[in-house]
């Protein structure tokens, strides 16, 4: 229907019983979301492998078709990043696989945070911008969006997040339609992936910090335990319980939002990890998160009913941050640098930009505000 041809040409393309010409190759492309080489290829390639599903064990649907196409644009761009790094012989990243599955949690954790100021980022007027801009200053590229184009979007319930791990050009993915505090621990959790050099799309119940191996993967149950470290440490939880609960009281829900609000996490997240530290029994717990999950369906409908507002009163977003976001800053700059310098075609800086030629000067002045 997208090329458009008959079913049966098409199946006789397949068949490579006929083909097609260069008109319908092109429309082919676009369809499937390939490079015309590929069609040329004596044998399909191997460059776009499923990457490991590290979600429930229960999940058999596999990726949707917004998911896969997601994963393939940003490993197609991670190759060609990889390749222009190694040929400037760029240094590989000490980071990425410094650590393995089973090493001690907070050691992990302290090593990230070394890096990467965490709590300055999370406390600051925008959080996900503080986190992905030093994340980039260290050679991570962070991808941020919510949907392929207007009519296919990522289910934040399928995907939250994602990580491509490599030593050169490693990649984060961040489902954008996600809540705010969602997005934060989805960017805290793929870098514990990236230290343990761990690739696969994440699970999409990040609240659920419990250990249960039974129901989530072993890499997967290992990184959320470091991120809780991370975003809620044992100790600082201890000190804040002390402080603000009264010595012998309950934890209520309004002590929770309050530990919330100083951590910058959900009041669901403090929760669990409350349970996780001995503060809460199961049975408060159930109590307590009978209660946020109503609240939390009315913050649902609240929200849905703001975006739309904005949508009626803003219209769209702007096409070139958002394919800035896309693809990463840092992948921005870097392809547009080499086409400013010549050294790469403005065709090929076209197509890893996703951006038309003759529309470059207004993405420079998106990709560089200040200039």
């Amino acid at each position: 229907a997208k090329v458009p041809c008959k079913v049966e040409k098409l199946q006789s393309w397949e068949a490579g019983e006929d083909l097609p010409t260069i008109s319908q190759m092109k429309k082919l492309c676009a369809a499937y979301r390939r490079p015309l080489s590929v069609f040329y290829l004596p044998e399909p390639p191997r460059d776009f492998q499923t990457i490991r599903d590290f979600r429930k064990s229960n999940n058999e649907a596999g990726f949707s078709t917004a998911l896969t196409f997601m994963i393939r644009e940003l490993q197609s761009r991670q190759s060609w990043a990889r390749d222009i790094l190694l040929s400037e012989n760029s240094e590989r990243l000490p980071f990425i696989g410094k650590y393995a599955v089973n090493d001690n949690i907070n050691a992990i954790a302290a090593d990230i945070k070394s890096y990467i100021n965490i709590d300055k980022c999370i406390h600051s007027k925008k959080p996900i911008d503080s986190l992905i801009e030093e994340c980039e200053n260290i050679g991570i590229f962070v991808s941020r969006t919510g949907n392929i184009h207007a009519k296919l979007g990522l289910d934040r319930d399928e995907v939250k997040g994602f990580a491509l791990s490599d030593e050169y050009a490693p990649y984060i993915y961040v489902n954008s339609s996600d809540y705010d505090n969602s997005q934060k621990f989805t960017l805290v959790h793929e870098l514990c992936h990236l230290w343990i050099n761990s690739t696969g799309v994440s699970s999409g119940s990040y609240a659920e910090l419990r250990s249960t191996p039974e129901e989530f993967d072993e890499i997967e149950v290992f990184c959320n335990a470091i991120t809780a470290e991370i975003l809620m440490p044992t100790q600082r939880m201890g000190e804040l319980v002390a402080e603000i609960v009264p010595l012998g009281e309950r934890i209520s829900i309004n002590y929770i939002d309050q530990l919330a609000k100083v951590m910058a996490v959900s009041s669901l997240a403090i929760s669990i990890r409350l349970l996780n530290l001995g503060f809460l029994k199961q049975s408060e717990y159930h109590v307590i998160k009978k209660a946020l999950d109503i609240r939390h369906e009315e913050y649902i409908e609240i929200e849905r009913a703001k975006k739309e507002k904005m949508k009626e009163s803003e219209g769209g977003p702007d096409y070139y941050v958002m394919q800035i976001r896309r693809y990463s800053r840092m992948f921005s700059s870097l392809v547009y640098g080499y086409y400013k310098s010549g050294i790469i075609s403005s065709t090929t800086a076209s197509g890893l930009l996703n951006i038309k030629i003759n529309n470059f000067g207004n993405f420079e002045k998106k990709l560089f505000p200040t200039i």
